[in-house]
């Protein structure tokens, strides 16, 4: 892998390549702060494309692209290897009756 130093914004200063046209591509990702050290991580999303099924289940136009976008189950910090398990933040933490309720009716 290359690693580029840069203090223009065009040009390498270790190897003077010119990065003017340089792209990168964005992934997805979600962000967590460890319990354990407090550092900063980022964990790539897990994607999925839509199939053709999925989009008449969606009422989706044959045009429309798209991708699932989920989140891991278990992540471990970069910086002190703690391992955790996950929920999303958007998610409202359900007690244990709600969750058997949840399971009872699906």
């Amino acid at each position: 892998m290359d690693t580029h130093e840069t203090s223009k914004p065009d040009r390498c200063t270790k190897c003077g390549r010119c990065l003017a046209n340089e792209i990168v591509e964005l992934s997805p990702a979600y962000m967590w702060d460890c319990p354990n050290c407090g550092r900063e991580n980022f964990q790539r999303s897990i994607m999925t494309a839509i199939t053709a099924q999925d989009r008449i289940e969606m009422g989706l136009e044959d045009n429309q692209g798209g991708c699932w976008q989920s989140y891991p189950n278990i992540v471990v910090c970069r910086h002190c290897d703690s391992k955790y398990t996950t929920r999303h933040a958007n998610t409202e933490e359900l007690d244990e009756d709600e969750e058997d309720e949840q399971f009872r009716s699906a």
